[in-house]
């Protein structure tokens, strides 16, 4: 899918609704971003592995930006979508969710149909998963 089909495929909402809840969402978890920002000052990250992108500029997180990033996730609006689209740009066939639940596998599905999507949440989908892999 080109860029400009992946934009033109994006869900329409109203931009001046969205930038007024996350104007007063922001205000509101402005204090548990700030805690979060102290409590990861005193982490010692090192350079990722592997790529992780970040859910607020879509970029991929080097080791200077990833508490700032995080911090700027707890205020900032998640951009899920654009997110999917940078995966694939840098070449990403197939995503793992850690974690309870299926929610971001489904939007995966939704989103782009062609990147295989695993999951973890206990033994039994981590013992799946390994004998997919």
């Amino acid at each position: 899918m080109s860029e400009k089909e992946f934009k033109n495929n994006r869900p329409k909402s109203d931009e001046k609704d969205l930038e007024g809840l996350v104007q007063n969402f922001s205000q509101k978890v402005e204090p548990a971003a700030k805690k979060l920002a102290k409590d990861l000052s005193q982490i010692q990250f090192s350079e990722p592995s592997f790529p992780i992108i970040s859910n607020t500029t879509t970029e991929i997180m080097k080791k200077e930006t990833i508490a700032g990033l995080l911090e700027q996730q707890v205020m900032q609006p998640v951009r899920f979508y654009e997110s999917i689209h940078k995966l694939k740009t840098i070449g990403i066939e197939q995503v793992i969710e850690v974690g309870p639940g299926k929610v971001l596998s489904g939007f995966m599905k939704k989103i782009d149909k062609t990147i295989p999507v695993l999951r973890v949440e206990n033994k039994q989908t981590f013992d799946e998963t390994i004998a997919i892999l």
